[in-house]
């Protein structure tokens, strides 16, 4: 039930008669929907994401809680901003679920006919996020701040905009840095103070000096395809080699490989639960091949965890509409893999890879 319908439901019965109130609190408990936080105290979260990884978990958790500026390295789509979204989404958990037992107390009042100044006394999330994404273009205003003008009565008058890291600083958020080393090396320079641990006042020059003070929640979360020194340029493009004292800030480095193949095909499986779980498995295992040939030196290009999803959308429409050509009788596995996957995979996806024969083997050999 949305906010706005609640506050009418409310004003609505406020207006009754008493004996009216008390014949509401006849209500059926089950009837009545709970309503969640407005969306805009809620950041963006993986509600899917599945912890699958060969990391020890607590110990990063204990790592956030601390404060330890958390780098995040992995190859593409092994899940690094997920992972980022999930600490966020962990820390506000608690939040959330004393929002809901309060929504549900106020709710078993008012059915009483107690009076309820507020059906909805939320408490607003303490740990919002300010997100950055780094390129070679990422300047130093989208950092720290920039000068903005507005048109008042008294004319233009000048504001500052807090960048990313500022506004995470200043208001106790979590700065999600994605992409770290993307952005120009010289750029991370000029932020070395306020990732050393110990800064909580400084001075920063926008519009003239302007005193700020460090929020004891501000964290921070970085991710990236290096560790910045300079290595996988092959692969990633772009990357740059980083200044090793602001590497040195971030005291708590985890290297991220791709989920455990049963965890993959049970994310795979979540998100296209009409998949044949046993041609998810293959694709996976076909996937995991090629990312051994990689590391190997046999083949240049991988399959990521992103690529297995859009395969997987892939075949379910063509699956689709091969069983519509069928009469709509859905095709059985057998045909499924060999009319739909390896199809689909070598003309969607390997299509212009210099490598695309030696997956397209892999997938005849199963």
């Amino acid at each position: 039930m949305a906010a706005n319908a609640i506050l009418e439901t409310l004003n609505a019965l406020q207006a009754m008669k008493e004996d009216d109130l008390l014949q509401a609190g006849k209500m059926s408990e089950e009837k009545i929907t709970i309503a969640d936080p407005p969306r805009s105290w809620i950041h963006r979260v993986e509600n899917d994401f599945i912890l699958g990884y060969d990391i020890d978990t607590p110990a990063l958790w204990d790592a956030y809680v601390r404060g330890e500026n958390i780098l995040l390295v992995g190859d593409t789509s092994t899940g690094k901003s997920s992972l980022a979204y999930h600490l966020l989404d962990e820390a506000n958990e608690p939040v959330r679920v004393k929002n809901r037992e309060t929504y549900k107390k106020n709710l078993v009042k008012l059915k009483k006919g107690c009076k309820v100044e507020n059906l909805l006394p939320y408490t607003p999330i303490p740990y919002e996020v300010s997100y950055l994404a780094c390129g070679i273009n990422t300047r130093i205003e989208s950092v720290i701040g920039t000068l903005k003008f507005q048109a008042t009565e008294q004319g233009r008058m000048p504001y500052i905009v807090y960048g990313a890291l500022i506004d995470a600083w200043v208001n106790g958020k979590t700065l999600i840095i994605d992409e770290m080393d993307l952005a120009p090396a010289e750029l991370w320079g000029e932020v070395h103070q306020f990732l050393d641990g110990r800064t909580t006042d400084t001075i920063i020059h926008v519009n003239g000096p302007e005193h700020i003070h460090k929020d004891p929640r501000f964290r921070v979360i970085a991710t990236a395809n290096t560790f910045g020194n300079g290595e996988n340029q092959m692969d990633f493009a772009g990357t740059q080699l980083l200044n090793t004292a602001f590497l040195n800030r971030f005291t708590y480095k985890i290297e991220l490989n791709y989920l455990k193949p049963e965890k993959e095909v049970e994310a795979i499986m979540l998100r296209n639960s009409a998949a044949f779980e046993d041609a998810v498995k293959s694709m996976v295992d076909v996937a995991n091949k090629v990312r051994t040939s990689k590391k190997q030196g046999v083949l240049t290009r991988g399959l990521s965890t992103r690529v297995l999803l859009a395969w997987t959308r892939e075949c379910l429409a063509r699956e689709k509409r091969l069983a519509g050509k069928a009469g709509n009788v859905r095709i059985n596995l057998t045909r499924y893999w060999h009319d739909v996957v390896i199809p689909s995979a070598q003309n969607t996806y390997l299509v212009g890879n210099p490598d695309a024969d030696v997956v397209k083997s892999y997938l005849e050999i199963l």
